[in-house]
């Protein structure tokens, strides 16, 4: 039997790893199953950038050949997010531990029996850089070294809740890696937003919305290097701005005065989880601080909702929002 030789968009993995040193490869060219990531929708963005050192072509129209560079690779995919199923450990992690601590958070665990649970929270130092594969059966391998994230998280009604990350890193290699396929473990069930025990402010108003939205608001930069064959010896976040949007049901001022809020510019915690409420695959959000900072009229199945644009604020330090799988 025979077919045509093609790099079909489903025959792509990512694999992801946290480096020991700085930009330094820790795959080595070899990707086990248990490095690969259960993400989708996996693509590559090249950063080219094109110089001109004499464009004029010595009195002729037209123009002479530039100067390519590739000094950076963007990835972005999404992650749908569950728990692990069975008791956190330290061989247990949730599938979406190293995209989390790629994109600027600490991970801490807590493995007290019957209690077990995994907590993402932002950091300001000590951030993990990550070495990143994306291999394409029939095509390029992108290995790409001292990978950090910005992240998207999408909370959508009766949905999955969706990890969205864009990477950027150093281009190690365009090699040909084989494609190394992943474990699925489809009889795990992705939680839904559902259930979710909703509330905001002191009044813990249980506002209906449709979706909820967070951006982590990551600044990436790149650590400029003549000396580099690529220019750039790296990246790095030098500073975020999270913020997120939901569309609440018009209610009446007495009920919960939305626009209030917004002129005090009063600092509210919000709190909510993925259903249904079972054990070792729930996802809870807490955010101490949200600011309003819009709100603009919509509507939704022929009722009224506010669009609410909001920021989440520090309060203590690092604190702007926990992610907790228990």
């Amino acid at each position: 039997m025979a077919e045509p030789t093609v790099a079909l968009s489903r025959r792509r993995s990512i694999a992801m790893k946290d480096e020991v040193t700085y930009g330094v490869d820790v795959f080595g060219g070899t990707v086990l199953a248990a490095d690969v990531l259960n993400a989708r929708n996996i693509n590559v963005s090249p950063q080219v950038q094109n110089f001109d050192a004499m464009p004029e072509a010595a009195g002729f129209l037209g123009r002479r050949a530039s100067i390519p560079l590739v000094p950076a690779i963007q990835v972005t995919f999404e992650i749908p997010l569950r728990g692990a199923g069975a008791a956190y450990s330290a061989v247990l992690l949730p599938e979406a531990g190293l995209p989390f601590r790629g994109c600027g958070f600490l991970e801490t665990t807590d493995f007290t029996p019957a209690t077990e649970n995994v907590v993402y929270t932002l950091r300001s130092t000590g951030r993990e850089a990550m070495t990143i594969y994306v291999l394409q059966e029939n095509g390029v391998s992108y290995e790409l070294v001292g990978c950090f994230g910005d992240w998207q998280m999408t909370w959508a009604v009766g949905q999955p809740i969706i990890l969205a990350c864009t990477f950027t890193g150093k281009v190690d290699l365009f090699g040909s890696v084989a494609l190394v396929t992943g474990t699925p473990n489809a009889t795990l069930q992705y939680p839904q937003f559902k259930s979710a025990l909703f509330q905001i402010g002191t009044e813990n108003f249980a506002a209906k919305m449709a979706q909820i939205v967070l951006n982590g608001g990551n600044s990436i930069q790149p650590q400029i290097d003549q000396n580099d064959l690529r220019t750039v010896a790296g990246f790095f976040i030098d500073n975020r701005d999270p913020s997120g949007s939901l569309d609440a049901e018009v209610v009446a001022p007495a009920t919960f005065d939305w626009f209030d809020k917004l002129e005090k510019g009063e600092l509210m915690d919000m709190t909510w989880q993925s259903g249904p409420d079972t054990q070792y695959n729930r996802v809870k959000v807490s955010i101490p601080k949200v600011q309003i900072t819009n709100i603009q009229e919509g509507e939704r199945s022929g009722a009224r909702v506010f669009n609410v644009s909001f920021n989440l604020r520090v309060d203590a330090g690092n604190d702007e929002i926990s992610i907790t799988y228990d």
